[in-house]
């Protein structure tokens, strides 16, 4: 059991099969799969001969701050010239009820982390028109960690999959930047960031105004960041890849830490697999 609680093992261990459940604590915010990492790999190389977009955003599957989110950069324009995903016509993974737009949920027990929107985030959703968008150099492959597209942007907005929520919940969506060495803003709960931090990752403060990640209003965090993103945008490509140039340490810090962590995670699989095969041989 990964990044679980000494109660939880506690309370599986006491099962009539004499199943014995152990705690793996790697503390990296979700397990990889799908993807097998080389350890020549492993440099501080930013491909930055790769980077011709400022921003990258994936918006895959439904969620009211996801679309908000892309509202804003339609009403923006950020959309155009950047790495930018906008799906609409269906929810990855989940069997859902949607409006006659497709837009919203008209009836799912997922939708659980809505709030009341102000004024301004209610008039973006009524003004603007979601469409479809996919830039061309954005491949299939949303649910793998290793997506090496994410090289093309200096810097990715993840829109995690909870925002107005009391826990941190980190996923793979935030592993994938990290991989690709490259700095992020997470859309999602209030002290995210800092969650990250307590777990050894670095953040980006020296290039990012990361006050989001204090407030505890969803209608101020989520303007807030989308108030980074418009200033972010009007930097030049340049100054883009200069800002990358300056958090090369930090990018590196994160994705060694993520892979040397891979390899402890893998080390305990294993020790834990022997010491149950030699208990089955020892009971025989």
């Amino acid at each position: 059991m990964v990044n679980s609680f000494n109660e939880s093992i506690n309370f599986l261990n006491n099962n009539f099969y004499d199943w014995n459940f152990k705690l793996l604590e790697i503390n990296i915010p979700a397990i990889m799969q799908k993807t097998v990492f080389e350890e020549k790999n492993i440099n501080n190389d930013l491909f930055l001969h790769e980077c011709i977009y400022k921003l990258s955003h994936l918006n895959i599957t439904h969620r009211m701050h996801r679309q908000l989110y892309s509202k804003f950069l339609i009403k923006e324009n950020i959309h155009q010239n950047n790495l930018i995903a906008i799906n609409l016509k269906k929810n990855w993974n989940h069997k859902n009820v949607f409006d006659p737009d497709g837009l919203t949920f008209a009836n799912n027990s997922l939708n659980f982390e809505d709030w009341f929107y102000n004024k301004n985030l209610s008039d973006l959703w009524r003004d603007i028109k979601l469409e479809p968008i996919k830039n061309k150099d954005i491949d299939e492959k949303y649910d793998d960690i290793n997506l090496n597209f994410l090289k093309k942007a200096s810097l990715c907005v993840v829109s995690e999959t909870v925002f107005n929520y009391s826990f941190n919940h980190i996923t793979e969506k935030t592993l994938q930047p990290i991989i690709a060495k490259r700095p992020f803003i997470i859309i999602g709960p209030k002290n995210t960031l800092k969650f990250l931090k307590d777990q050894g990752f670095k953040t980006f403060s020296n290039i990012i105004d990361e006050s989001y990640d204090q407030i505890d209003d969803p209608n101020e965090r989520l303007q807030k960041i989308m108030e980074i993103t418009k200033e972010y945008n009007q930097k030049t490509l340049d100054q883009t890849i200069q800002d990358l140039v300056m958090v090369k340490e930090e990018v590196a810090h994160n994705y060694n830490l993520v892979i040397q962590r891979l390899k402890n995670l893998k080390k305990n699989v294993e020790t834990s697999i022997i010491q149950y095969v030699n208990k089955c041989e020892n009971t025989r």
